[in-house]
């Protein structure tokens, strides 16, 4: 079987001499009909020497079918008759192809590919992933293990390839709801979904816009299989409209396939957190084997300050830590706490703050600039990345981005607790008259759960439901940990929960995903929510890895660790 690999050109003559040579050394080149594709330069282009570089570019392409042509099962040279901008020719380069293949693979001129950048898209169009109804397009670029602006020190690349070996990122790759512009693969009746839409003036923004809205996904690889080093070329698109230092997407992959083992060709899922696989891949956070902070000592119970034990998301630390045997007494006055737990009082901690660490706390609201706490403040973990980055360094290895309330399923068990309801409605304390004036409480099969009676009562409650719509944050965290549908709710338009929008994004960011909601109002209906609900369930992740490292602290909490990592 053959199939079609387009590489579409304009006036970049360097890179793409760099992308043939990488292109050369890939396996499986016998099994691909190469399509270099030429846009036209405009007759009114301001820019002197473009006509010349497209010609050199021509000049470049003849060169290569010369001496390249025996690798492939075919070599063509297309180029438009008029000047048709980036998404018009890649739409018209596809469209041509679909025509005699079913398999596509498509790259801009300023890409480097991996030597396995081929073997990755077929294995997995063989495997039949392109067949699953949201999936759309296979990705050859990585969003882990790339620093962006940032440089990158090279013992930190040599551990990132260690951590990649030991860890099984090699073979792994995860569904994002995005299509990247510069190198995809796809097939004919997938592009038949979002092809005229690629073709628009902005196709590229509009095929991810089109993945958000109807939640289909992309393929993409843990380890880069395809880098793009255009973003910064002087003849590029970006940089002639804003200059170089306004372009403001800057990839900076330092990871690739040809810096790891040989390729198996039977990728795998990769089941973990893709949020806190970012974190590590980006800031290199794990890969550290020092402490940033001196360590905190203590002998005795942890002091614990709570905001209020009749709040559900406040009560939840205190039953943790008791159900983990961490010792622990609970102190009225917050200057005396050693301990600060789950909730939105991260506020609370002053840059220079007694000696105290912080567990799986947040901020209430967004910060301008990061705190630069003092070096006796501990973070073992804090609720999400937005929340992270309001934290100037002075973290720990060992500090895990997650809410600690994803532990209630290890608090109580709901594997015999039957799903009797069809939704669950969780007001805040604060929403209850307001559920009740929108007729919540004569819904059909639907359970109201008062968040403010004892935690077993509302754990069981949850449980007891198919889906979950909440205005409390700790009912959504529960029911993710439950492995419950579940989404947001704002009771009235305008007049959100003071910082509820902040700590949500926050809390969602550590799973890797947008949250969900509703605005009620007196047109919304119960069976509006299970829609809701229903449609946006499959864009949510696994929270074993998270509730793991969850467990790892919690040890370090009651002592278990205390000689690795002494608080």
């Amino acid at each position: 079987m053959t199939y079609g690999l387009i590489v579409q050109c304009y006036i970049k003559v360097d890179t793409l001499d760099a992308l043939c040579k990488s292109l050369v050394e890939c396996s499986e080149l016998e099994n691909f009909n190469l399509i270099f594709w030429v846009d036209k330069v405009k007759t009114t282009s301001v820019y002197t020497g473009d006509s010349d570089a497209n010609a050199a570019v021509f000049d470049y392409i003849a060169s290569f079918c010369t001496d390249f042509d025996h690798l492939f099962a075919s070599i063509e040279v297309k180029s438009n008759d008029v000047n048709l901008g980036t998404c018009k020719t890649c739409q018209s380069a596809l469209d041509y192809a679909f025509q005699s293949y079913d398999f596509v693979a498509f790259t801009e001129d300023d890409t480097v590919l991996a030597r396995d950048a081929l073997a990755w898209g077929t294995a997995l169009y063989k495997s039949g992933i392109l067949s699953e109804k949201d999936t759309i397009a296979l990705a050859g670029e990585s969003i882990f293990f790339d620093s962006r602006r940032a440089a990158v020190d090279p013992a930190y690349v040599d551990v990132a390839i260690s951590e990649a070996n030991r860890r099984g990122y090699f073979n792994k790759y995860v569904k994002l709801n995005f299509v990247p512009s510069t190198c995809f693969f796809t097939t004919k009746a997938k592009w038949d979904m979002f092809g005229s839409i690629r073709g628009q003036p902005h196709g590229d923004e509009d095929v991810c816009n089109l993945c958000r809205d109807q939640q289909l996904f992309c393929v993409f690889p843990v380890v880069a299989r395809v880098k793009d080093v255009g973003m910064l070329h002087d003849k590029g698109h970006s940089v002639r409209t804003l200059g170089t230092s306004n372009v403001p997407e800057i990839k900076n992959t330092y990871l690739t396939a040809d810096s790891l083992i040989p390729f198996s060709d039977s990728p795998e899922p990769f089941a973990g957190n893709t949020g806190r696989l970012f974190e590590e891949s980006v800031k290199l956070l794990g890969f550290n084997s020092e402490l940033a902070a001196p360590p905190i000592f203590t002998s005795a119970p942890w002091k614990l300050w709570c905001f209020s034990l009749k709040n559900f998301g406040d009560a939840l630390t205190p039953a943790i830590l008791k159900h983990y045997n961490v010792p622990f007494e609970l102190v009225k006055n917050f200057e005396e706490a050693d301990l600060l737990g789950i909730g939105s009082n991260l506020d609370r901690v002053r840059e220079n703050h007694t000696p105290i660490v912080v567990w799986s706390s947040g901020f209430m609201y967004p910060k301008s600039q990061p705190i630069a706490y003092n070096n006796r403040i501990r973070f073992l973990g804090v609720r999400g990345f937005h929340t992270d980055a309001a934290i100037a360094p002075n973290k720990p290895v060992e500090m895990v981005i997650g809410d600690g309330g994803l532990l209630v399923n290890k608090l109580f068990s709901s594997d015999n607790i039957a799903r009797q309801y069809d939704l669950g409605i969780i007001p805040h304390m604060s929403d209850v008259n307001s559920a009740r004036a929108l007729g919540m409480m004569s819904w059909p099969n639907t359970k109201i759960i008062d968040i403010l009676a004892p935690i077993d009562q509302v754990l069981a409650e949850i449980a007891a439901c198919r889906r979950i719509a909440s205005s409390s944050l700790h009912g959504i965290v529960a029911a993710d940990a439950f492995g419950i549908r579940n989404c947001q709710l704002v009771f009235s338009e305008g007049r959100e929960l003071e910082g509820a929008g902040f700590k949500y994004r926050d809390y969602a960011s550590a799973l890797g995903y947008h949250m969900p909601r509703i605005t009620l109002g007196k047109e919304t209906t119960f069976h509006k929510i299970v829609d809701l609900i229903d449609g946006i369930q499959s864009a949510r992740v696994d929270v074993t890895p998270i509730v793991n490292e969850l467990e790892m602290t919690v040890a370090l909490l009651r002592g278990d660790r205390r000689g690795l990592c002494q608080i």
